[in-house]
């Protein structure tokens, strides 16, 4: 009986920890992304905004602090944006990664930049998605 609990145990703690394994992200930092839009964007690239897609001219997919802390949309007063860090992210919910951009606003403020869901809302320019000539 001991020997079986025993086996069962070593089981359970066997298959949990490789399941936490499995359901863990990943951040990657990038040195450049090529965009939904057909840009490719470095470090040190100056993106211009648009007006945000939320009510009261708010930006959906711009972020002031940080985006994984949870941190609120960004109102619409944002002219530019400068990258400051790439990143990737691959979490275990989703099929594709997605592309953070760590930006600097024209306010000297640190924003998130969740960058193919701004070109789709239109919150950046240029926005829409690349059909051979932008």
């Amino acid at each position: 009986m001991k020997k079986t609990i025993v086996i069962l145990l070593i089981t359970l703690f066997v298959s949990s920890t490789s399941f936490a394994h499995e359901v863990s992200s990943s951040v990657d930092d990038i040195e450049q992304y090529t965009a939904s839009n057909g840009i490719t964007y470095r470090v040190g690239d100056v993106i211009q905004t648009k007006k945000g897609s939320m009510r009261a001219n708010r930006f959906r997919y711009i972020y002031w602090g940080s985006l994984i802390s949870g941190d609120g949309n960004t109102s619409g007063t944002l002219k530019s944006l400068t990258i400051k860090e790439i990143k990737r992210i691959r979490t275990p919910f989703e099929r594709d990664p997605e592309v953070i951009f760590i930006v600097k606003g024209d306010d000297f403020m640190t924003y998130s930049l969740r960058v193919d869901k701004a070109i789709g809302a239109c919150e950046i320019y240029p926005c829409g998605s690349y059909r051979g000539a932008l």
